[in-house]
C-alpha cells in the first residue's frame, strides 16, 4: 500500500494563526477531515513561539483521496480563508514512510 504524507507550513499574516485554529476547531473543520475518505491521520499544530506559523502533517490513503479532499475544501470556499490570510505562499513536503 502507497501512503500519501506531508507536512504543510502555512505562515499566516500577523494575527490570524487564531483564527485558522478555529476553523479546525468548528464542525466544519477537524472532524470533516478525518470523516474524508482516506484521511488516515491529519494533525494541526501551531508554533508554540509564534501562534500565526501553522504546521499540518497528513496521511491519506493515497494522492488522489488527498487530492479529493483538497478540491472539496476549494469547491466549499474553506480554502479562502486560508489563503486570504496567507503573509506567503505556503510550503508542502511530501513525505516518505519508512516505518
Amino acid at each position: 500500500m502507497s501512503v500519501f504524507a506531508q507536512i504543510a507550513f502555512f505562515k499566516m499574516k500577523v494575527g490570524t494563526g487564531q483564527g485558522v485554529v478555529e476553523f479546525f476547531q468548528s464542525d466544519n473543520g477537524l472532524a470533516v477531515t478525518h470523516a474524508a475518505k482516506g484521511c488516515i491521520q491529519f494533525d494541526v499544530l501551531t508554533d508554540a513561539s509564534n501562534p500565526d506559523m501553522i504546521r499540518i502533517f497528513e496521511k491519506w490513503d493515497s494522492q488522489s483521496d488527498f487530492d479529493a479532499y483538497l478540491k472539496f475544501r476549494q469547491d466549499s470556499g474553506d480554502m479562502d480563508f486560508l489563503v486570504q490570510n496567507l503573509a506567503e505562499p505556503p510550503e508542502f513536503i511530501p513525505l516518505t514512510l519508512i516505518g
